[in-house]
């Protein structure tokens, strides 16, 4: 074989291997049956590959499955699925769908933005799905099982009953997140996309705090109520989770969703109590965690990884941007 044939071989093969974020209609069929779903139907009513992104199923303990994905330049998608019984909890976190029950009772769904869905199945149910084309889309949803649930009564008798009783009545309500729950659904989708050895741990805790929280949010009454909060809240919030996810992922478009309310209004209110805007700040904070990381001796891959950054050259750039030095000189 001649030399530049070799050459362009291997150059597509790597190109195959480094763009493994495609969300294809194959890839969400073969992930649906490995974890025991069944995909009836799916099709893309554009395109094979549906939005660059990750789509994972994670099962962290028995009785708990847990769905997360983050999709960019999401093209319009049908599809057909049976949902499985138990406590589903599904947070929306960006992009708008819309279902439709095909067995009785029929029901419909249409999630938002913002949105929080909570549905019990004492038997197996099919659904018409349907997304449009969408900028972003991301969503985490945990299922419960009637088993997993019924374990619980030795540790919260009242959530498992709660939920159990949910579950044979089939409840399906769609409300509004609290600012705690977007922050837990956020905090998920963080935490099923960077796999660690303590991630099943981090997982089932997770797990737990969003089916205690939407106990207390659905039982309370308020649920479709958007809790009241003040400038000093809305700013102590942001703040907080400026502190505890400086990656790159964290933007003032995903804080504003978090916070129900529009950029514009959340940048103002920011800028009023700081006296700095929002993405100085996140960028600030980034920057003040990577010179910890990098006085603690972290390599500049794992620091630049850590913090998000898509590649070492990018990480060390903005470093030496903000600190007129770069990574090694710190």
């Amino acid at each position: 074989m001649p030399p530049w044939r070799r050459y362009f071989g291997s150059v597509f093969f790597t190109i195959m291997v480094e763009f493994p974020k495609d969300i294809t209609v194959q890839k969400i069929k073969r992930l649906a049956e490995a974890t025991g779903m069944q995909m009836i139907k799916l099709r893309s009513l554009t395109h094979s590959i549906l939005a660059i992104g990750f789509m994972k199923i994670l099962e962290p303990v028995r009785g708990v499955q847990i769905s997360a994905g983050s999709f960019k330049g999401q093209r319009e998608y049908s599809a057909r699925v049976v949902a499985e019984t138990g406590l589903v909890i599904e947070i929306r976190l960006s992009g708008n769908s819309d279902s439709q029950e095909v067995n009785l009772p029929e029901r419909t769904t249409v999630m938002r933005p913002g949105n929080l869905l909570v549905s019990g199945k004492s038997s197996h149910s099919v659904w018409e799905v349907h997304a449009e084309a969408q900028g972003l889309f991301e969503a985490v949803s945990v299922r419960y099982t009637p088993d997993y649930l019924s374990e619980l009564a030795a540790h919260s008798p009242e959530i498992s009953a709660w939920a159990l009783d949910y579950v044979e009545q089939n409840g399906h309500q769609v409300v509004q997140q609290t600012v705690e729950l977007s922050s837990l659904g956020q905090q998920l989708l963080q935490c099923a996309n960077k796999r660690g050895p303590n991630t099943n741990l981090l997982l089932q805790s997770q797990a737990l705090q969003l089916l205690a929280l939407c106990w207390n949010h659905v039982q309370s009454g308020d649920a479709d109520a958007a809790p009241a909060l003040d400038d000093a809240d809305v700013i102590a919030f942001a703040i907080d989770e400026i502190e505890r996810n400086p990656h790159a992922s964290l933007t003032v478009k995903a804080m504003a969703s978090a916070c129900r309310m529009s950029e514009s209004s959340l940048k103002l209110r920011f800028k009023q109590a700081t006296g700095q805007s929002m993405g100085g700040f996140i960028f600030q904070t980034r920057m003040r965690k990577a010179a910890e990381m990098l006085n603690r001796g972290v390599p500049v891959k794992t620091a630049s990884q850590t913090l998000g950054y898509s590649s070492a050259e990018a990480f060390s750039k903005a470093v030496k941007t903000y600190f007129g030095r770069s990574p090694r000189s710190l």
